[in-house]
């Protein structure tokens, strides 16, 4: 077995990915400090930094393997040394091998766990919690269940296959499906994979070590919600099956997409029987249309037979209603519960209202002049449009706002009544009351934010909109006149950067706490200098280098909050948690 990279993915029942050394100097998404120090309290703000690892002298790093926890208190990343390469897991340095897995290090969910692959000597190593297992001709796969208490992975040895769960080897195959993996169910209770022996006729799908009978072939596996229950299509003899608590449900010509409803009583699923589409929910099947090819015309190509394909059901996030695309002589409706909806050329998946009582989704008509678009609100028709993007809903459900294109110019569409036009409108968002709409627009080579249908000040670029928990404010970044600028409630605060230095990689998006009454973000103002607000107050800090592309900061309550940054002193790092208190209002 020939290894052509020191940071890569196995052959044999891992795939092989090329990868290059980067120096730390070109992390992006780092906050970067000079060294581990506790600043002293200024008026309203304390900060502290807590170093959680050191890079070793001589020692390059792959910038694309850096990995952080969610809650903010761990970070790992992979060494590179000619002759080795290591795991470096806040403090600890691991042990060396000749190649790391492209890929890892692994966190896992809960946050609590390191895990990667590695190989020394054409052997591989599955490495959890700095602890090296024994050598396998081949591993891949490893993943940890979503509390963090298993952890499972594919092994080879002696041209057999097994899964090893928490060191424990379960029954060898001669293939394991990686295309499907390691999968958990959400309570981490249930393991499955797919297994198969050339010496049998048929595919295994592997239930807490518990077999199916064999078949031609298995997909998509599936938990409910609770866990309780699990479900997954198979082909036996030219025929489609699906599982459901291993009762068989079928023959079908075809079964795909499997849904559960939230609350885990109901399976959803479409298939195809005898030249039509059916969607069956818990074994009840519902007629919906003819499954056969249609006209389709294309303007540069013509007519072409297409067969038609429909969306996979929805169900409500209360599980009372469950909505389908239905064909009818090659128009679609869309059925909501007890509601058809209109015929049209071809619909939208329906997206419900968060507590259920509405719907809407989008629909599309061929006319003489081209294709129409409406949005179809609760079986109201809206205006056509000659485009219009998905449509999204207040967190209150009263409200409902897309946006859509008429003659080249894009404007936003609330309840139904369309905003000023600009050249082009991001996706809209609600405050959590659902009083207020946000948006970006562009106009004129120019970025502005419109909120409640009143633009704003234009920039060279802008940030997404963020509210405030309590709705009060609308904070988001910009960039305009070589300046860093934070705009909170039509109101900017600006720092004058260096030359060409002010790029949205040089200032984070904003931050709020819980409550809503404290703000918290960075900005770089040149190569060695940064800025950390927290409401009215700066801190400047010592850097050597800040991009701030989506980092994450970690509120722990209303006045304490906490990230992960990377100081870089001669070529190395330091990593270091940042804690900041918030002593008093501003």
């Amino acid at each position: 077995m020939h290894l052509k990279s020191k940071y890569k993915s196995y052959p044999n029942i891992i795939h092989t990915y090329a990868a290059i050394a980067v120096m730390i100097a070109s992390f992006l998404a780092l906050f970067c400090f000079s060294s581990p120090q506790s600043f002293g309290a200024e008026k309203n703000v304390v900060i502290d930094m807590q170093p959680l690892g050191r890079q070793p002298e001589g020692s390059m790093i792959y910038s694309d393997s850096l990995a952080f926890s969610p809650d903010a208190s761990m970070l790992a990343c992979v060494l590179y040394r000619d002759d080795y390469m290591q795991v470096l897991t806040n403090n600890t340095v691991g042990e060396k091998f000749d190649h790391i897995a492209r890929g890892y290090p692994i966190i896992s969910p809960a946050g609590n766990r390191v895990g990667y692959i590695a190989d020394k000597k054409d052997k591989h190593f599955i490495v959890v919690d700095g602890k090296a297992s024994t050598g396998y001709d081949g591993a891949c796969c490893l993943r940890f269940s979503p509390n963090g208490k298993y952890m499972a992975y594919i092994a080879k040895e002696a041209g057999k296959q097994f899964v090893v769960l928490n060191g424990n080897r379960l029954k060898a195959y001669d293939l394991i499906d990686q295309s499907t993996g390691i999968l958990f169910s959400p309570d981490s209770q249930t393991l499955a994979y797919i297994a198969k022996n050339n010496t049998s006729d048929g595919i295994l799908l592997i239930l807490n070590g518990k077999e199916s009978p064999p078949v031609d072939g298995i997909k998509e596996v599936s938990f409910s919600p609770d866990s309780k229950e699990t479900a997954y299509i198979i082909s036996q003899d030219n025929d489609w099956y699906v599982i459901h608590n291993r009762v068989k449900e079928g023959p079908y010509d075809k079964a795909q997409s499997l849904i559960w409803s939230p609350d885990s009583t109901r399976l959803a699923y479409i298939a195809i029987k005898d030249g039509a589409f059916w969607v069956v929910n818990n074994n009840e099947k519902t007629y919906a249309g003819d499954y056969a090819p249609q006209s389709i015309f294309f303007k540069q190509g013509g007519f072409a037979a297409q067969t038609p394909r429909i969306p996979p059901p929805v169900f409500s996030p209360d599980s009372s209603r469950m909505a389908f695309t239905r064909i009818e002589e090659k128009k679609f409706r869309n059925v909501v519960g007890e509601t058809t909806g209109p015929p049209f050329d071809q619909v939208s998946t329906v997206i419900f209202s968060p507590d259920s009582r509405h719907y809407a989704y989008i629909a599309v008509s061929r006319t003489a002049d081209g294709i129409k678009m409406n949005a179809i609100h609760d079986n109201n028709v809206g205006t056509p449009h000659d485009l219009i993007d998905k449509p999204y809903f207040s967190p209150d459900s009263t409200k409902l706002a897309y946006r859509s294109m008429d003659k080249g110019q894009w404007h936003m569409v609330q309840d139904g009544k369309g905003q000023k036009p600009f050249d082009l409108v991001d996706e809209p968002v609600f405050s959590p009351d659902s009083a207020k709409l946000a948006y970006r627009a562009r106009t004129q080579g120019k970025w502005l934010m419109v909120e409640n249908g009143t633009a704003q000040k234009p920039y060279d670029a802008i940030g997404n909109p963020v509210f405030s928990p309590d709705s009060a404010r609308l904070a988001y970044r910009a960039i305009g006149q070589s300046r860093l600028v934070m705009v909170v409630n039509n109101k900017e605060r600006a720092f004058e950067t260096a030359e060409n230095y002010a790029t949205m990689d040089h200032i984070s998006r904003p931050f709020f706490s819980p409550s809503g009454q404290n703000l918290i973000y960075l900005a770089l103002i040149n190569p060695t200098h940064s800025l950390l607000i927290t409401n009215v107050t700066e801190k400047l800090l010592n850097v050597a280098t800040l991009t701030t592309i989506d980092i994450p900061l970690v509120f722990d309550a209303d006045d304490r909050a906490r990230f992960l940054a990377v100081s870089i002193k001669n070529g190395l790092f330091q990593a270091f948690q940042i804690n900041i208190t918030v002593t008093g209002q501003p």
